[in-house]
């Protein structure tokens, strides 16, 4: 049996969770599951600092109370030891080399990997370890936080009201939406407005993605970005956007099948998804594929 390369080892992931959730055994759509970005981010216990792209939606949905990962050496270096028949999730790092080619230059070439890492809560004897941190949702603040991300957008296209369905129309560089009143609620209005203010992203002017409208991969591929930018975008903001498929069963089986035509799809879609996101909130386009990379060391 061939080893399964990077790519599909992570897609092989999350087309298990979606499996799980087609079926009723507790899988979840990782991109449409609720969680707060300001303290749900998962964060690798001895640096701090938070994952990146595919690596945010890969550990958060695998329903544990603590955000903070660490590796089995990293657990073993704090006095800590992983339970018998815990499994680990794994996560995907680049690792880069520098060669100088024929005309003198430097050509950086990345290379994708994956380790695994196990849960706090899947460690006895750790010490120091944060409590996870329950914070009561404010819908009021959440809507408010929702519409200043709009307001504050850089270059943001125009915002136009009174149409059927919501839209991003390149040729013109606008977003079409229905009035606010004709969602469920609020959160919804903003969790849609968040999907094509990510595929509005894809214009030259912000990250300039080059998207062939005609050819159905690169079509799923724009999607899956806007809908996991709109996830990482709802869930700076503190809103909900969990339940927005109202076909649930056909809204799974058409990203099964796309996933398993194309492994490569989810990390790449999660990665420009994240600069999506970074760049309605004006923090900039973050190098999602390039996430933390110390992590391994220790």
């Amino acid at each position: 049996m061939a080893k399964q390369s990077v790519y599909e080892v992570i897609t092989g992931r999350i087309i298990e969770q979606l499996e799980k959730a087609l079926a009723g055994e507790g899988g979840c759509i990782p991109w449409r599951k609720p969680w707060n970005a300001k303290t749900e981010w998962p964060r690798n216990l001895v640096s701090g600092k938070p994952y990146q792209g595919i690596n945010v939606f890969l550990l958060s949905s695998q329903r544990y109370e603590s955000q903070y990962w660490l590796t089995f050496k990293q657990a073993f270096a704090r006095g800590g030891s992983v339970r018998k028949g815990e499994r680990s999730t794994p996560v995907i790092f680049w690792n880069f080399t520098e060669k100088e080619d024929e005309a003198g230059k430097i050509r950086k070439t990345g290379f994708l990997r994956y380790y695994s890492v196990f849960n706090a809560s899947q460690i006895d004897g750790l010490e120091n370890v944060p409590a996870p941190e329950f914070v009561e949702p404010d819908e009021n603040e959440a809507l408010e936080a929702a519409a200043a991300i709009v307001a504050n957008m850089p270059n943001r296209p125009e915002i136009k009201h009174g149409f059927a369905q919501a839209c991003y129309v390149p040729s013109c560089d606008e977003v079409r939406m229905p009035s606010q009143g004709k969602f469920h609620d609020l959160s919804g209005y903003f969790a849609t407005l968040f999907h094509e203010l990510s595929h509005s992203t894809l214009h030259e002017t912000r990250c300039d993605r080059q998207v062939k409208p005609l050819e159905m991969e690169e079509r799923s591929k724009e999607e899956l970005c806007a809908e996991i930018g709109a996830s990482f975008l709802c869930a700076a903001a503190g809103i909900n956007n969990a339940a927005l498929e109202e076909n649930t069963t056909a809204y799974i089986m058409s990203w099964l099948k796309a996933l398993k035509n194309d492994p490569k799809m989810v990390i790449s879609a999660a990665a420009q998804a994240q600069k999506a996101a970074a760049y309605v909130l004006g923090t900039g386009a973050d190098h999602a594929e390039e996430p933390i990379a110390h992590d391994i060391a220790a």
